[in-house]
């Protein structure tokens, strides 16, 4: 009997775990030492600073179990799926099955996430977010197939598109300006103002210097700014999503492996297009420079090559 097991995210999972929990460490080891030289060097205020500090531990404690409890262990077969190692619910007891619903708001993530939800005849429900797990896109078959089609498992994924199969497609973009967008000016504004406020020069000599020093530093805080800058193109055949400044990024999808598309106004790096394809694997593609009338036209251009487009309202 096969039996599929789901895999928490290594970086969006443990790696924020772990960096809250040495957080929260580090917290607790300052609560420590202002307890014992609080009374000479800080008067009355240590005990102030205590419970300030005490109230940030407990929160950040708060946040790793809400991490724990709302990415459980979890893992099914043919006969039954069990939450946690213990709470075991066979497939008949599953009122309703949800692939692709909208989650509440995580502590660690702003604006809605996706996931899978079952809901079962006792009333309880039970979300597994997309972005906590490695493989919950295999799950999502599993219960495809075996549950809803009731058929064998056999799992697959959509291949990769090839620079020759796209050829001489024509694309039409969907594309704002990131000079005129609020996030493109924070970056192209940002980076200036810190090379000349820690080169503390008005010499363009010392400016290049510093900016070559710190473009070890610089590098990393414009490519993950960029993230946020992407834009798409539509063909007949393909969708195309491009960076503005990161330009030798590009990922295609063959129109025909798209499951459905979703728009999303308050993603974590702000407005974002959600592609699923039929193996139910989910990326995101934030697109920062878009305005509505772009979300427009691109939803009447996908929907019009025959994609699903879910959208909420901007």
């Amino acid at each position: 009997m096969y039996t599929i097991k789901l895999r928490r995210h290594p970086v969006r999972f443990y790696l924020l775990m772990l960096m809250v929990f040495s957080l929260n460490i580090v917290f607790l080891i300052v609560a420590i030492s202002i307890a014992m030289v609080g009374c000479k060097e800080l008067g009355n205020g240590w005990v102030i600073a205590i419970l300030i500090l005490s109230v940030v531990s407990v929160t950040l404690w708060y946040i790793i179990y809400c991490y724990f409890r709302d990415s459980p262990r979890m893992e099914a077969d043919s006969g039954k799926i069990m939450f946690r190692g213990s709470e075991a619910y066979n497939w008949d007891d599953v009122a309703v099955i949800e692939f692709n619903e909208v989650q509440c708001a995580n502590l660690m993530y702003p604006g809605p996430m996706y996931g899978m939800r079952f809901c079962f005849k006792d009333g309880t429900e039970q979300s597994l977010l997309n972005d906590m797990y490695l493989n919950l896109w295999q799950l999502k078959q599993f219960v495809q197939q075996v549950v809803v089609d009731k058929q064998s498992y056999t799992g697959y994924t959509c291949p990769a598109v090839k620079k020759e199969e796209v050829g001489d497609d024509l694309f039409q973009y969907f594309r704002g300006n990131q000079f005129t967008s609020g996030r493109g000016i924070m970056l192209w504004v940002s980076i200036p103002l810190i090379v000349v406020s820690v080169s503390h020069s008005d010499d363009l000599t010392d400016i290049i210097a510093c900016f070559i020093t710190f473009l070890p530093v610089l590098y990393p805080l414009f490519y993950f700014w960029s993230l946020a800058l992407n834009f798409f193109g539509v063909s007949g055949h393909f969708v195309v999503i491009k960076n503005h400044n990161i330009f030798w990024r590009k990922k295609y999808y063959r129109i025909a492996d798209i499951l459905e598309a979703i728009f999303d106004p308050g993603g974590h790096l702000g407005s974002s297009l959600h592609i699923v394809t039929k193996d139910f694997k989910t990326r995101s593609f934030p697109a920062g420079t878009l305005r509505k009338r772009h979300w427009q036209a691109l939803k009447e251009e996908l929907e019009r090559r025959g994609i699903v487009v879910h959208d909420h309202p901007y």
